[in-house]
């Protein structure tokens, strides 16, 4: 679940057939909370695009209760839940 994104665009990306790198990686881990960093380099490996995020790890039974609720809501359709779970 993610509780912090910040995005920095730097650059155009541009999707003209040319090969995109994109990396992501960890820098912490505290618990269940998680820090990440990513990156999208254009084909000249430029930085087009930074992010920073800190995420929240769900144990699969807090993530199907949580789907399941949103569900009932209506906040999430049923096909979305279906996508998600085969991922």
């Amino acid at each position: 679940m993610t509780s912090d994104l910040n995005v920095k665009f730097l650059k155009p990306v541009y999707i003209n057939g040319k090969t995109l790198k994109v990396t992501c990686r960890l820098t912490a881990r505290e618990g269940p909370k998680v820090h990440m960093e990513a990156t999208i380099a254009n084909s000249d490996n430029v930085s087009c695009t930074t992010a920073t995020g800190t995420f929240h790890v769900l144990s699969p039974e807090k993530y199907e209760a949580l789907i399941h609720e949103m569900m009932v809501s209506g906040k999430v359709p049923r096909e979305f839940a279906k996508v998600v779970r085969k991922v």
